[in-house]
């Protein structure tokens, strides 16, 4: 049998795995969201944001579309399998702005 030391994988946060491939994991770590198609390794920064995301979901109807939810009530969303992100809504920033 052989060893090799890899780096250490810390995974603080949610994880979800596409339901149309199980190779794709896309999961949470404290200030960004990551991506991998082959078991975490090797596994790649795909959004850097100064806030904790919560939860990411894949849509059930179309497995590309992914959707993450932060701390600050912000929700992003991917249309491509988590290769690249947008903030749909800012949500704390948005109620903190809102006019009576």
């Amino acid at each position: 049998m052989n060893w090799r030391q890899d780096p250490i994988l810390q995974v603080n946060g949610p994880i979800a795995v596409s339901p149309a491939d199980s190779n794709l994991v896309i999961f949470g770590s404290p200030g960004n969201i990551r991506r991998s198609t082959d078991g975490l390794s090797p596994m790649k920064v795909m959004l850097t944001t100064p806030i904790t995301i919560r939860e990411i979901v894949f849509s059930p109807s179309h497995p590309n579309v992914v959707y993450a939810e932060s701390d600050s009530y912000s929700l992003y969303r991917s249309d491509d399998e988590g290769l690249s992100w947008r903030l749909l809504i800012h949500g704390w920033h948005e109620a903190l702005n809102t006019q009576p």
